[in-house]
């Protein structure tokens, strides 16, 4: 009997496949029949894309935040001077304020309650609490990258535990500052009965 070598072309009907570089076949044709299971696949796949992209944007905004933060309160923070001797840990709550109120323009679910970005603050302020001292002052390090890696981490821990924890929603007609349309584009796009109390 011939046998085929790794290189050797494999035919399959009603499907084409390849070879890739570690001898593997992979499946690049589609069987008949087979439009509903598609559609269905991609419907999920587009879903995860918008979970994905909603993610990253709440991660982003974070990120963001930790960046553009003075050097004094980023040392605050992580307990550290301005010589970088270790002190102690102030303005926890100052950061945990601005990192919520990143979140002005969106609908923040809690189960049935729905919050606005202040309501958030205390949970973000316990989360920052429980970001370790070391990474904290590793995003004071003087090598920017070792600085920016760390600041990506702790954005990284932040925005995990926000979306472990509550459901946000974009809204689509209000601006980023927690504008006072907050209300209207609730109702527009949710509707007067949906989401229970609403807690500032």
């Amino acid at each position: 009997m011939k046998m085929l070598s790794p290189l050797s072309p494999l035919t399959h009907s009603p499907a084409k496949t390849r070879i890739d570089s570690f001898g593997a076949e992979n499946i690049i044709g589609t069987f008949s029949g087979d439009a509903a299971r598609q559609s269905s696949i991609r419907g999920e796949f587009r879903r995860a894309r918008v979970m994905r992209t909603l993610e990253d944007e709440i991660g982003t905004a974070i990120e963001v935040d930790l960046a553009v933060m003075p050097p004094h309160q980023r040392r605050a923070y992580a307990g550290l001077d301005q010589y970088r001797r270790p002190v102690e840990v102030r303005g926890v709550q100052e950061l945990a304020k601005g990192i919520a109120e990143s979140f002005g323009a969106f609908a923040i679910f809690d189960v049935e309650t729905v919050l606005r970005s202040p309501a958030i603050t205390p949970f973000v302020t316990q989360t920052l609490y429980a970001i370790p001292l070391e990474l904290r002052r590793a995003a004071c390090d003087r090598d920017r990258l070792k600085a920016e890696g760390a600041r990506k981490e702790m954005a990284r821990i932040i925005s995990a535990a926000l979306l472990a924890r509550y459901h946000f929603e974009p809204l689509k007609h209000v601006s980023a500052s927690c504008h006072p349309n907050w209300e209207q584009a609730f109702e527009q796009q949710f509707g007067t009965g949906r989401g229970g109390d609403r807690h500032e």
